[in-house]
């Protein structure tokens, strides 16, 4: 992801790579060289850029979000928001006395996912929800262990769960159930890789999301009905809208020469460029914050401590704060 960032930053008018620091300092020359930025260590990045994008792994995301906004820097931290609630609380402490901190949820400002929210919004009170996510096995994903703080649906499917809490709007989830399996390893600290999510809504609307990182073919779509309306999104492998079954024609590129095309298509160009703008010249909370990654780390908790005791798990969460996901899976009380 820092990669990504750093070739999101390089493409766009007006933005700058100052510096790069990582925990392995191995990777750091390789990027710095390839983007014209400093070496640095990772306690100085606040001090040498005005916004600091953490693309760590999630158990470092909170204390690297909160050594970046005591330096003065504003920060974009990566999705998932960080390991525990406990965290998320810090973080959002912080965002109450000052501190500027965007939640780098890319795919919220996808301009397919964009036009979904608004169509989604004039279709009446929403009745389903339906999001699948399928990804091939990656080498990362075969080494993730209880380390990570959580597997498929932590990780991967915190995007399509963000999306799908989004088209809800005000009504929000009251109970979740969840059912987990572990098909690569079944070592004690494995993680799963598929997983299967059931929400219930105040309203009485349903949700159900299935999250998998062993596919042979890659998948996401996402769908939603009314009493006499359906909206369908597709990412991959053809991204893609329908209402009532009926393709939307497509719309004109924002940033059209910027090359891959895939950049705009999963939002890391608008993403990018909205967050500058509202962290630097409209100093305060961006529209998508520390608030909102709490909201989606809530529903995810709730969903692992569901898959470990076998029964709904009421929301808001109300169970231990200081555990990750994993370990609510594992009932480590």
């Amino acid at each position: 992801m820092a990669t990504l960032w750093a070739q999101v930053l390089a493409l766009l008018d007006g933005h700058h790579l100052e510096a790069v620091g990582s925990r392995a300092p191995d990777r750091v020359p390789r990027l710095a060289a390839t983007f014209s930025a400093r070496q640095a260590e990772l306690a100085e990045l606040g001090q040498l850029a005005e916004i600091v994008v953490v693309a760590s792994a999630p158990p470092n995301h909170a204390s690297d979000v909160l050594a970046a906004i005591r330096a003065g820097a504003a920060a974009v931290v990566e999705t998932p928001l960080c390991t525990t609630l406990a965290d998320a609380d810090a973080l959002v402490a912080a965002v109450a006395v000052g501190a500027r901190v965007a939640y780098g949820e890319n795919l919220l400002f996808a301009p397919l996912v964009r036009e979904a929210l608004h169509l989604a919004a004039d279709l009446g009170p929403l009745r389903y929800l339906e999001a699948r996510v399928a990804q091939k096995p990656s080498r990362r994903w075969s080494n993730q262990n209880a380390s990570w703080g959580g597997g498929a649906l932590f990780d991967v499917g915190s995007h399509p769960l963000a999306i799908m809490l989004t088209l809800a709007q005000q009504d929000q989830p009251v109970a979740v159930q969840a059912r987990f399996e572990r098909r690569v390893s079944s070592a004690p600290d494995a993680v799963e890789d598929l997983a299967e999510v059931q929400l219930q809504f105040a309203s009485g609307a349903r949700g159900y999301l299935m999250v998998s990182t062993t596919a042979e073919d890659p998948q996401w779509d996402l769908q939603v009905a009314t009493e006499d309306s359906t909206l369908r999104l597709e990412l991959l492998p053809h991204p893609h809208l329908e209402l009532h079954g009926v393709d939307r024609p497509s719309r004109p590129r924002r940033f059209e020469g910027i090359e891959p095309s895939q950049l705009e298509t999963f939002g890391y160009l608008d993403q990018a460029w909205e967050n500058g703008r509202d962290l630097l010249l409209h100093p305060g909370p961006a529209w998508l914050g520390a608030t909102f990654g709490r909201y989606v780390l809530d529903v995810v908790c709730a969903a692992y401590r569901s898959a470990g005791s076998g029964h709904p798990e009421t929301l808001p969460f109300s169970g231990p704060r200081h555990l990750t996901p994993w370990q609510q899976w594992q009932q480590q009380d």
